[in-house]
C-alpha cells in the first residue's frame, strides 16, 4: 500500500478508559478520529491516504479516489468502544468524478468477505467532509451515486415535431408575431350611402267633385330606384282656389 500512500502520520496515543482522544491526521491524510477505548492503555496508529484502490474491488458506486488505511494493533481493536472516522474532501475531487455530493459515503473493507461495505454515513457538503461511526479500525473509502444528466432543454414553442419508426424530426415554423406581418390585409372600403332617386306620378280621374265628398281615389306610381314607405299629397295651390 505505501507505493501509493499520498501520506501518512504515525503517532503514539495514550488512552483513557471512556474517554475520547482526537487524532487530527489532516494535513498529511484529509482525516481526524475519535477513538474511545474500554481501558487505560498505549496506542500506536498510522492513518495514510491513498488514491487508488488496492483491494481489486469495488462496490457499485463511484469512487471519490480517496482511501484511508488505518492501521493499529490487534489487541487495541479488541478494547475499542467506539471509532468516529471524519474524512476531507474538495469540490474538484466531487466534480472530477461527476459525484453527487450529497450521497457519498464511507465505506470500509471487509477482510473476511473481500468486498467494499457502506457505513452509516453523513456529509457536511459545506465543510467539505463525510463521517461515520464503527467499532473497529480498516481501510475506508468514499464512494458516491453519480449527478444524474440534466434534463435536455425543451424546443422552441415556436417548433413543432412528428416522428415514426423511432426517428424524431423537428419542424420549424415561423412566430405567431411574423405571421401577422405577413398577413396582406385587404384595404378597408367604406360603405357608402345609397343615393335614391324617386320619380312619382298620380293618377287621378278626369272628373273630380268635392260636393258631397272632401277625398278622392288616386293611384300614385314611383318608378325610382328606392322604395317609399308613405307619401303625403296637397293639392296645389290654384287648384285648392277652385275647391
Amino acid at each position: 500500500l505505501a507505493s501509493s500512500a499520498r501520506d501518512s502520520l504515525t503517532e503514539s496515543v495514550s488512552l483513557v478508559e471512556n474517554q475520547t482522544v482526537v487524532i487530527n491526521a489532516t494535513e498529511t491524510a484529509d482525516t481526524i478520529v475519535e477513538v474511545t477505548s474500554k481501558s487505560n492503555l498505549d496506542m500506536l496508529i498510522s492513518i495514510a491516504e491513498y488514491s487508488e484502490n488496492l483491494k481489486n474491488t469495488s462496490p457499485a458506486k463511484t469512487p471519490l479516489d480517496k482511501y484511508v488505511d488505518i492501521m493499529v494493533d490487534n489487541t487495541i481493536n479488541d478494547n475499542i468502544t467506539k471509532v468516529k472516522v471524519v474524512i476531507y474532501y474538495n469540490k474538484s475531487e466531487v466534480n472530477n468524478a461527476n459525484i453527487d455530493e450529497s450521497t457519498l459515503k464511507i465505506y470500509y473493507y471487509n477482510e473476511t468477505s473481500g468486498n467494499w461495505q457502506s457505513l452509516n454515513s453523513s456529509v457536511n457538503t459545506t465543510a467539505g467532509y463525510v463521517w461515520a461511526e464503527l467499532s473497529h479500525f480498516s481501510t475506508y473509502g468514499v464512494f458516491g451515486e453519480q449527478k444524474e444528466d440534466a434534463p435536455a432543454e425543451s424546443s422552441s414553442s415556436s417548433g413543432g415535431s412528428f416522428g415514426g419508426g423511432g426517428n424524431v424530426w423537428t419542424i420549424p415554423t415561423k412566430k405567431t408575431q411574423e405571421v401577422e406581418e405577413e398577413v396582406v390585409k385587404e384595404p378597408e372600403i367604406a360603405e357608402e350611402e345609397k343615393q335614391c332617386s324617386y320619380s312619382l306620378s298620380v293618377e287621378l280621374p278626369e272628373k273630380v267633385s268635392f260636393v258631397e265628398t272632401d277625398t278622392v281615389s288616386g293611384v300614385i306610381k314611383n318608378d325610382g330606384d328606392c322604395d317609399l314607405d308613405k307619401v303625403s299629397l296637397s293639392l296645389h295651390k290654384e287648384l285648392t282656389d277652385l275647391v
